[in-house]
């Protein structure tokens, strides 16, 4: 297998990771605190990930990068606070809502461009962006307007929302750090990640805002736990970083359409049933990001201009 079918393996195998740990995870949160779950996850997966590396002696790189500034801010933002905000949304919604949210992530890049590096994008990347967004809001509304009365669950939107745009964020400048190796990046940026969430959780398990779990409610959520923690977070990151090192940032969004494609199939799976109007809503953001994705390739534009050139008789 060469290098870029495999990078084609490892994202398709890390967004297929991440879409079925939504409804994983939604269930967990029914008896354990998704504060402590985040913490047990990555304290979990750091650990591993840095034994691993120090087997392989590759633990030399964390003493010449991990002090740097940057990779405290990028950690925290991408390892700490994304996991945090995404993990306590889907508490307060539902796993199938989260997953779309997520899926958007490209879209949410191409409005960070625009506002913060001042690069507006074409008009039909912004047509799909606005078709993207508009499937969220039928799945979370499922086409009616009573949802408002539900806060809970639309502030737990918003929050996975900014969980997913601070992914954005770390995506985007990691992916410039071409001179680490995919474990040394993943656990470089872990670490910091790691730190703030096991600190912020502390704080709130002292002060009561988060409740502390038992041991009997851990050990009944044992093999939940360790898909979020080996399979989700150590297995996806490092897959994830491996592939999007070989395939670049352009192939491996394609991908993320995976994510809420995999957290509706489990959901299914388990015997839910959906709304039609919720489904075609998941159908609108997967084709928008599909077009969009074409269209960057000149795929999209290639076609529009040869149906301009027939239709004008060129």
């Amino acid at each position: 297998m060469n290098s870029f079918v495999f990078g084609l393996v490892s994202v398709a195998a890390a967004t297929i990771v991440w879409g079925l740990q939504f409804p994983v995870a939604a269930d967990v949160f029914v008896t354990v605190d998704p504060f402590f779950i985040t913490s047990i996850r990555y304290l979990l997966a750091s650990s591993l990930l840095f034994l691993c590396l120090a087997l392989f002696k590759s633990k030399h790189f964390l003493f010449r990068n991990f002090f740097a500034s940057r990779v405290w801010s990028i950690g925290i933002i991408g390892m700490g606070l994304s996991p945090i905000l995404v993990f306590w949304g889907i508490s307060m919604s539902t796993a199938e809502q989260a997953a779309i949210i997520v899926a958007t992530q490209p879209s949410i890049a191409i409005l960070i461009h625009w506002c913060v590096l001042k690069k507006r994008p074409a008009t039909f990347v912004l047509i799909c962006t606005v078709m993207a967004f508009v499937g969220v809001l039928l799945v979370i509304t499922k086409g009616t307007v009573t949802f408002m009365d539900q806060e809970h669950s639309v502030f737990g939107n918003f929050v996975t929302f900014a969980g997913a745009s601070m992914w954005v964020i770390y995506s985007i400048e990691t992916s410039k750090w071409s001179d680490l190796r995919s474990w040394d990046l993943t656990l470089l940026t872990m670490l910091p990640g790691t730190f703030l969430i096991v600190s912020l959780t502390a704080l709130l398990g002292m002060t009561g805002l988060a409740e502390v779990p038992h041991i009997a409610d851990l050990t009944n959520v044992g093999w939940e736990i360790f898909y979020l923690s080996v399979v989700g977070v150590l297995f996806g990151m490092v897959a994830w970083n491996h592939g999007n090192q070989r395939i670049g940032a352009l192939n491996s969004t394609l991908f993320i359409n995976l994510i809420p494609v995999a957290a509706f199939g489990m959901r299914s799976f388990q015997g839910h049933t959906y709304l039609f109007i919720e489904i075609f809503g998941a159908f609108l953001v997967i084709l928008a990001l599909v077009l969009s994705n074409f269209y960057n390739r000149g795929v999209v534009e290639g076609a529009l201009n040869f149906f301009k050139q027939k239709t004008s008789g060129g």
